[in-house]
């Protein structure tokens, strides 16, 4: 299956980087390549485009993509966490724009056997690092009921979280939670017929990442010193420069 994804809000998300010849630009979640290579088509030859994804499928793609428009771009298969001192290992001290299309991808919720979707049954998966050895499995498998409850709670505002949680732990009494299938039945039990994407979505992002690096990220000593002061004020905690 060929990794696509259309960007939403794509002009729009262009427009508001102000790209510049010769900028130097850090897509955080690069996949298909789609603003990156809108990115790269403005950025000129004298200007860098840094991309990050952990999913190696994402970064061979966008790799074959962004090699048709130009050479001015590096991809780094790791999370976008460790941005800063994998930016820094360049010698990149400061960068003109960041942007960040936080989720899962359609690629990766149509790929059934990753694990993302509810629509397939397919095992317990949901890395997008296949590097990475924590995946659901462990999550449902191994978390205690209260932190289940935490993340359903803190993250999702699931108000059947207590109830969730302990049909998770009743269940895996029994035998493991192995499936996308087995995990959607335990939770409409719950929630009733219509089934809650919440708890489902909370379990994809605690696997991937998505939340921890993002709160990982903002605290971060940030200066994107090359932007213009009136664009300044929105991307504060986003501005970003390695010490």
């Amino acid at each position: 299956m060929e990794f696509e994804h259309i960007p939403v809000l794509l002009k729009e998300s262009i427009e508001g980087l102000a790209i510049h010849d010769g900028g130097i630009y850090v897509d955080c979640t690069v996949g298909g390549a789609g603003h990156s290579s809108e990115i790269l088509k403005k950025i000129k030859s004298n200007g860098h485009l840094y991309g990050f994804d952990q999913d190696a499928v994402a970064i061979e793609t966008a790799r074959a993509r962004l090699s048709k428009i130009s050479p001015q771009f590096t991809l780094i298969h790791t999370n976008f966490r460790n941005m800063k001192q994998e930016l820094k290992a360049r010698g990149i001290r400061k960068v003109d724009g960041i942007l960040f299309d936080l989720g899962v991808s359609s690629y990766q919720f149509d790929n059934g056997d990753r694990g993302f979707s509810y629509n397939h049954d397919a095992v317990l998966d949901m890395r997008m690092d296949k590097r990475q050895e924590f995946n659901a499995y462990t999550l449902v498998n191994t978390w205690s009921e209260k932190d289940i409850v935490d993340i359903l709670f803190k993250y999702g505002e699931e108000k059947f979280a207590k109830q969730i949680a302990k049909k998770i732990i009743d269940f895996r009494k029994e035998k493991p939670l192995t499936t996308t299938f087995e995990l959607v039945d335990v939770i409409v039990t719950v929630s009733g017929l219509i089934f809650d994407l919440r708890t489902f979505t909370i379990i994809v992002s605690c696997n991937t990442s998505s939340l921890s690096k993002t709160l990982f990220l903002l605290p971060n000593k940030c200066i994107l010193t090359n932007l213009p002061s009136e664009r300044k004020y929105s991307l504060k905690r986003l501005k970003y420069a390695p010490e």
